[in-house]
């Protein structure tokens, strides 16, 4: 083999390992931020940026009522299978501080498919969590 042959095995070599880390990572990734969501304690504050068509809202939430309602609703979501991508109407980050730790999460409204919460590689449906973000959209 020749110094441009191993160079080229080299790289490619180098590319697949970091392909795969960036799974693994994700992967673990999406269990820890799941884990925190749907884990056991409270909700002590959600900041959500909801972006529409038309506005562009920053939220911050620190009633205990509403907080608890979220933290609910995320216990209660439901795994689904939908496509990936598309084009969404609304668009919501969600930050969310729970026993000392943080997690973000998109909730996410399509034409198409509706709305649906991705947490990392995953996507869930949770009813009460979207009627919370049209109530947050028409105030």
């Amino acid at each position: 083999m020749n110094k441009k042959n191993i160079i080229a095995l080299t790289g490619c070599a180098i590319l697949i390992v970091v392909i795969f880390f960036g799974f693994i990572s994700n992967y673990f990734n999406t269990k820890k931020t799941i884990s925190i969501l749907q884990g056991k304690g409270s909700i002590t504050k959600a900041i959500m940026n909801i972006e529409t068509s038309s506005n562009l809202m920053k939220i911050t939430i620190t009633d205990a009522d509403t907080l608890n309602y979220i933290n609910d609703a995320l216990k209660n979501a439901q795994l689904i299978d939908v496509p990936r991508g598309g084009a969404f109407d609304i668009s919501v980050r969600v930050y969310i501080e729970k026993n000392g730790k943080n997690a973000n999460f998109e909730i996410l409204k399509s034409q198409y498919y509706g709305w649906r919460l991705e947490i990392g590689d995953k996507y869930f449906r949770s009813d009460d969590l979207f009627k919370l973000i049209q109530g947050l959209i028409k105030n």
